[in-house]
């Protein structure tokens, strides 16, 4: 270890001479590039500040906050829904939409994220889904969803989905689609 450190001294103190001896000449050019390194610093420190402070903010919601690609293969999932459905950060992390969503709502869901497609904002009508929790429980959700896109081209969808098991609902299937509808387009859910 000392041996490194005096090594590195040397080299160090090396480089300094003869970035002395280099930088008369050319010091305007090297002020101006410190003046923007110690920018891009700040700029940096500003970002991951902002960050965490996001981050921070997703994970203390209430609500589920979670995103998944267009195969269905969830990419995130926050604690709020990590609470709800009783699973761990790396279970969910395996889990498809298809294996919670109630397999009667997967239709809705998947007509959610056609229109998504269509829509020119890439942001969704809410709609809700009954989904089930690792332990089989029943839990009514209201989705609202988004596109989320990467050079300009959609990549996955965000949800946010707040827990409305409490609501009242008229009874039967009005909401859902029935198991023998088809979709149209394929998204790769089971």
């Amino acid at each position: 270890m000392w041996v490194f450190r005096a090594g590195w001294q040397t080299a160090r103190q090396g480089v300094q001479v003869k970035s002395e001896a280099a930088s008369a000449e050319h010091r305007p050019e090297a002020d101006e590039l410190r003046r923007c390194i110690a920018q891009l610093e700040t700029t940096l420190q500003t970002v991951r500040a902002s960050e965490e402070q996001l981050k921070d903010t997703i994970e203390s919601a209430n609500d589920i906050i979670y995103s998944h690609d267009f195969q269905g293969n969830l990419i995130s999932v926050n604690a709020a829904g990590l609470r709800l459905y009783e699973y761990t950060p790396e279970e969910i992390a395996s889990l498809n939409v298809a294996q919670i969503v109630d397999p009667d709502y997967l239709p809705v869901a998947q007509r959610a994220i056609r229109e998504l497609l269509r829509n020119k904002n890439r942001q969704g009508s809410p709609c809700e889904l009954l989904t089930r929790t690792r332990t089989g429980r029943r839990v009514w959700v209201e989705v609202n969803l988004r596109l989320l896109e990467r050079d300009g081209r959609p990549f996955a969808v965000q949800g946010i989905a707040r827990d409305i098991t409490g609501r009242s609902r008229p009874k039967g299937p009005c909401i859902s689609a029935p198991r023998s509808w088809k979709p149209c387009v394929r998204l790769g859910w089971s």
